[in-house]
């Protein structure tokens, strides 16, 4: 039981009343708000992706390796605009899935190491 300044009982805690009040708190007041971004394909125009080394936009895609027959290159693409991986609340790091589709030849390449780092 829910009780007020004065000891007596106000709303019974298995009450339907206060479950639904609890429900409707729950729903309308989001514990974290989604961070969603979508790329299905690049063209020279996208400003928020930072291309370094030889990486290029060819095709919609972006090509790490523009001469299959160099090696030892090393390239990047970045995301540009800074993105928060932490609850605010807790300041505990947050989940995330992310999904990426590559084409890979394997003609002349040395590998494809591949990280996340912060800014």
């Amino acid at each position: 039981m829910v009780f007020n300044n004065y000891g007596k009982g106000i709303i019974p805690l298995h009450s339907p009343k206060l479950m639904f009040l609890l429900l409707l708190f729950f729903l309308f007041n989001p514990s974290a708000t989604p961070l969603t971004f979508n790329f299905p394909s690049f063209s020279n125009v996208t400003t928020n992706i930072y291309l370094e080394g030889v990486a290029d936009i060819d095709s919609n895609l972006i090509r790490l390796t523009t001469n299959p027959e160099e090696t030892g290159n090393v390239v990047r693409a970045t995301y540009h605009e800074p993105f928060v991986l932490r609850e605010n609340a807790t300041r505990k790091f947050a989940d995330f899935t992310t999904n990426f589709t590559f084409k890979i030849d394997n003609g002349h390449a040395d590998g494809m190491p591949m990280g996340w780092c912060s800014s």
